[in-house]
């Protein structure tokens, strides 16, 4: 992470200073893929007093590392200055494993030797308003302010042999946490044209925060190369990595960790 901020930094600095005119880009929609290749994902659900577990999703549970996801993302600019950035990303992952430990997750205890299914299923939600501060034929450079609404899933069940019934004896429990949490944050893009068909894109969005009974830290850095096929359509190839730590202190507390990098493929339509 620290090695993609000082690309950024680094992109940044190189920047000459130039002077500033109308864009042509009113509408930007992006359609792609996310390649998950590395995630490291530490979760914890305490109920009614008894204290749950930190379980690590990968090695624990033997969740999905590798595994492909879609995002659709874009932004509306109604003047040259501000415009409003929207995002939408949704990550799927399961697997199943036989459990080295005892744990307990939700209030509920899996021992030593069960083999337990489990599903962590991650909707990212952002919209954000973004102020253009510096914009001329070859580069762009804006601040945004706004929430990134995350709607985590994430649940563990087993079987329990009984005597009878269906399923060849066997009964299905376990129990999974639903939790929306919506995150402020500011960002930093910048958009660099480097010839005249290829444009490099990076941004910065970031929060650090607690309050009430929430507390948080978010960072999500993203650069990719971008190729216009058109004037109304262009393909991209990119890199992104989000570290997360996020908790709730409730009577049912709930705890998460992720750091989670990958490339991203997207067609865009501009108009």
């Amino acid at each position: 992470m620290k090695h993609s901020l000082l690309a950024l930094f680094a992109l940044f600095s190189s920047v000459v200073c130039a002077e500033q005119q109308e864009l042509d880009e009113r509408l930007k929609i992006n359609l792609g893929m996310f390649w998950i290749w590395q995630t490291d994902t530490i979760v914890a659900a305490t109920k009614e007093g008894l204290v749950g577990s930190k379980i690590n999703l990968q090695d624990d549970l033997n969740l999905d590392t590798e595994n492909k996801n879609f995002k659709i993302d874009g932004y509306y600019r109604f003047t040259n200055y501000h415009r409003i950035e929207f995002a939408y990303l949704s990550l799927r992952s399961d697997g199943s494993n036989e459990l080295t430990r005892d744990i307990i997750w939700d209030g509920q205890e899996y021992k030593v030797g069960a083999f337990v299914d489990s599903y962590s299923d991650i909707d990212i939600y952002k919209i954000n308003y973004a102020y253009s501060f510096y914009h001329n034929q070859d580069v762009e450079l804006s601040v945004s302010l706004g929430v990134h609404a995350m709607d985590f899933d994430v649940g563990l069940s087993t079987g329990v042999k009984v005597q009878g019934g269906s399923n060849n004896g066997i009964k299905k429990t376990g129990s999974s946490v639903d939790l929306i949490a919506p995150l402020p944050v500011i960002g930093f893009r910048l958009d660099y044209q480097l010839a005249e068909d290829w444009k490099v894109i990076g941004s910065v969005d970031y929060f650090s925060l607690k309050i009430d009974d929430y507390s948080g830290y978010f960072l999500d850095f993203i650069i990719s190369a971008e190729y216009s096929i058109t004037d109304s359509f262009a393909t991209g190839v990119g890199f992104t990595s989000t570290s997360l730590n996020f908790s709730v202190d409730k009577d049912d507390d709930f705890a998460m960790r992720q750091d989670m990098s990958g490339g991203l493929f997207y067609v865009s339509y501009i108009y």
